[in-house]
């Protein structure tokens, strides 16, 4: 079983936790994967996706967690080996999509509200 198949039922759940329409199915997840747009960092309960992106005129790399399932006790393990990593490869900034518990359950590792997304189904 491929690492991808092993974190399908946590990605899934999390694709539509709270959301009849979400933005990306498991075959998108898995394209940007496979096309090494995004990276799959997985525990043994959890998994986080992430993606970096470069802002050159702000001189800004930011390494984004746009996509995590599964258990969230290791899923907060397994903040500091990603945070270490994005600093080697010269990220500046982390950032962290999702829905608004996430702010209460990244606080004691340092983050904070950044920015507020609203959205509303014109179809």
């Amino acid at each position: 079983m491929s690492e991808f198949e092993r974190a399908s039922p946590w990605l899934a759940a999390a694709l539509t936790a709270e959301d009849t329409r979400p933005l990306w199915t498991l075959a998108d997840v898995r394209a940007d994967l496979e096309a090494r747009q995004a990276h799959l960092w997985m525990g043994d309960k959890s998994c986080m996706v992430t993606t970096i992106s470069d802002f050159p005129g702000a001189q800004e790399r930011i390494i984004e967690c746009w996509l995590a399932g599964g258990d969230m006790s290791e899923i907060k393990s397994m903040i500091a080996p990603l945070e270490d990593w994005a600093r080697r490869v010269g990220c500046t900034q982390a950032h962290v999509t999702g829905r608004k518990g996430w702010v209460r359950a990244l606080a004691p590792f340092g983050y904070e509200h950044y920015a507020t997304t609203v959205r509303k189904l014109l179809a």
